[in-house]
């Protein structure tokens, strides 16, 4: 695992503050959908206690302590102390930095398969999130203040578009971590971007390397 910090006190840290996770099997099976989950509330409101996440994720605070332990042991959620409520104490749970990502390597078979596991894992995900995005009453699918939406898109770029792309994508990344709004307001958003494997028979740009002139049909005498 990449560099690691405390957990997330200080809501001014620098979007550069990341914890980079090298996957493998074993990550695989620590991200799965819910856990997912609980990491993606505690990077976006933590640090919290159990019972506060538990309200966030619509859960039995007894059914999380199950899968903070499995986080924490594998350095993706950090214990941040304690608060008082009511002269109760409450352990805090936080992410161990602003943004948690894994690092791809299409290379390794080992990567390549856990990093699938996370994928399939998000698509689940996605569609229970467009499911009760649907049926949500500040649903908005129009104008600046739109909060449900799907898209997609395939498209050939160039080196400098897909360079806007790539730029495009982590302003968004940025502004969605620096993001500070009511809970009752959060969104979220999920994205892959996959090159996609040349036609059958073609290698790619063959044709405006080597283009083919148009067959000329023959005169009879």
């Amino acid at each position: 695992m990449g560099r690691r910090t405390g957990a997330r006190g200080d809501r001014d840290r620098s979007v550069d503050d990341t914890v980079w996770i090298e996957a493998s099997g074993s990550h695989a099976r620590v991200l799965s959908p819910r856990r997912q989950e609980i990491l993606d509330r505690l990077l976006a409101f933590g640090p919290l206690p159990v019972r506060t996440l538990a309200e966030h994720l619509h859960a039995q605070p007894s059914a999380l302590y199950h899968h903070l332990r499995f986080l924490v042991a594998a350095g993706m959620v950090v214990e941040a102390g304690f608060r008082s409520v009511n002269r109760r104490r409450e352990r805090l749970y936080g992410a161990p930095a602003q943004a948690v990502r894994l690092k791809l390597r299409p290379e390794d078979p080992d990567n390549r398969a856990a990093v699938q596991s996370v994928v399939r894992g998000f698509g689940r995900q996605m569609d229970r999130d467009f499911v009760l995005g649907q049926v949500n009453p500040s649903a908005t699918t129009e104008g600046s203040d739109r909060n449900l939406g799907l898209r997609r898109i395939c498209a050939s770029p160039g080196p400098a578009a897909l360079a806007q792309i790539n730029q495009k994508l982590e302003e968004i990344d940025a502004l969605m971590i620096a993001a500070r709004g009511p809970a009752d307001q959060a969104v979220v958003l999920t994205w892959t971007l996959a090159p996609l494997p040349p036609p059958l028979g073609e290698t790619p740009d063959r044709d405006v390397l080597h283009p083919v002139a148009p067959k000329q049909r023959r005169r009879r005498s």
